[in-house]
C-alpha cells in the first residue's frame, strides 16, 4: 500500500524514511490495536456547559500558547515534541474509528510538516491550527473529523505546484481507508483538505471553520503576521521578487475586499478586526515598493 501510494501520489522521498524514534516500525506497516481505547460519544453542538476534552493534551508549551504569542521556536526538533503530537493524533483517530494503530502514519505526517524548506507551512502552522482545533471545536459538529482533516490539509505542500491540496486529499483518502475508517467519514475529511484550497467556498458550517482555522494566521499579532508574510515569500524564492510582490499585493487587495474575511462566528469576532488591521499594512508596504520598482525601472 505504501508503494502504490508513492507511485500515485508523488510522495516525496522523505516521507519514506525512517524516523528516529520510531525505527521500531516501518514506514506504511500498521500494528493493530490490541486494546482500542472507547470512543467517546459526540456531544450535542450547543453544549457548552462540559466541552468535550482530549484525554491526552498537547503539551502547554505548544499548543496552550496564543496564536499571538506563538513563535517557531516553540515548537522543536526533539522526539518529545513529537510524541505530543502523535498523543494527539492516536485520540482524534479514536474519534474517527480508526481501526489500526497510527503511529507509523503520524510520524510519516510530522516527517512532512518538518521538511526544511518549509519555512511557513511547517509544523508549527500545523501546532497553530491544532491549538484553535482545540479552542473552536465545540463550534463543529464533527470536531474530530476536522482535527484529521488539519493533520493532511498540507501534507504535501509544494510552492510551486497548484494541486497541493488535492494531493494531500488523497494521500489522506488512501491512508484512512487502509487505517478502516468508516468510508462517509473519509469522504467528508477528504472534503474538508479540499475545502482548504484558496478561493474554495465552503459547502458546510465544519468547512467554513477548517478555513478559518487555516487562514487565522491572517489574525495574528502584527509581529507574529509579518514574520509569516516573510516566511511566505521565503517559500517562494523560485520566483522572480516583482512577481511574487504583485501576486501577493493581488492576492492581498482581494481579501480586502471580502465582507468578511472569516465565516465562522468564532474566528470572525476573535480575528476579524487584527486582520483587517494586518491586510491593510501589508497592501500599503508592497504597494510603497511597486512604485519604488517603476520609479527605479524608468
Amino acid at each position: 500500500l505504501w508503494q502504490h501510494s508513492v507511485m500515485n501520489h508523488e510522495i516525496p522521498a522523505f516521507l519514506k524514511l525512517n524516523i528516529d524514534g520510531y525505527q521500531s516500525i516501518a514506514p506504511g506497516v500498521v500494528k493493530r490495536q490490541t486494546s482500542p481505547s472507547p470512543r467517546k460519544p459526540v456531544e450535542p453542538k450547543n453544549a457548552r456547559s462540559s466541552p468535550r476534552r482530549s484525554t491526552h493534551e498537547l503539551s502547554e508549551h505548544a499548543l496552550a500558547n496564543s496564536i499571538s504569542a506563538f513563535a517557531l521556536a516553540s515548537v522543536g526538533t526533539s522526539h518529545e515534541d513529537d510524541q505530543a503530537l502523535l498523543s494527539i493524533l492516536q485520540t482524534q483517530w479514536s474519534g474517527i474509528e480508526g481501526k489500526t494503530e497510527c503511529v507509523s502514519l503520524g510520524a510519516q505526517l510530522i516527517a512532512a510538516y518538518r521538511e526544511p524548506a518549509r519555512f511557513y507551512h511547517g509544523v508549527a502552522h500545523l501546532v497553530e491550527c491544532l491549538r484553535l482545533w482545540r479552542e473552536w471545536r465545540d463550534e463543529a459538529s464533527k470536531p474530530d473529523e476536522i482535527a484529521i482533516a488539519l493533520w493532511f490539509h498540507d501534507a504535501l505542500y509544494d510552492p510551486t505546484r497548484h494541486d497541493s491540496e488535492a494531493r494531500s486529499a488523497r494521500w489522506a483518502l488512501d491512508a484512512l481507508t487502509a487505517g478502516g475508517v468508516p468510508f462517509d467519514t473519509v469522504r467528508r475529511i477528504r472534503d474538508l483538505v479540499i475545502a482548504t484550497r484558496p478561493n474554495e467556498s465552503p459547502s458546510s458550517e465544519d468547512a467554513r471553520l477548517i478555513i478559518d482555522i487555516d487562514m487565522a494566521i491572517l489574525g495574528a499579532s502584527p509581529d507574529r503576521y509579518e514574520q509569516y508574510e516573510a516566511d511566505l515569500q521565503r517559500e517562494h524564492s523560485h520566483m522572480a521578487e516583482f512577481i511574487y510582490r504583485r501576486k501577493r499585493l493581488e492576492t492581498l487587495k482581494s481579501m480586502n475586499t471580502r465582507q468578511r474575511i472569516y465565516q465562522s462566528d468564532a474566528a470572525r469576532a476573535a480575528l476579524e478586526s487584527q486582520a483587517r488591521e494586518n491586510i491593510a499594512r501589508s497592501i500599503a508596504r508592497l504597494q510603497d515598493r511597486s512604485v519604488l520598482n517603476a520609479m527605479a525601472s524608468q
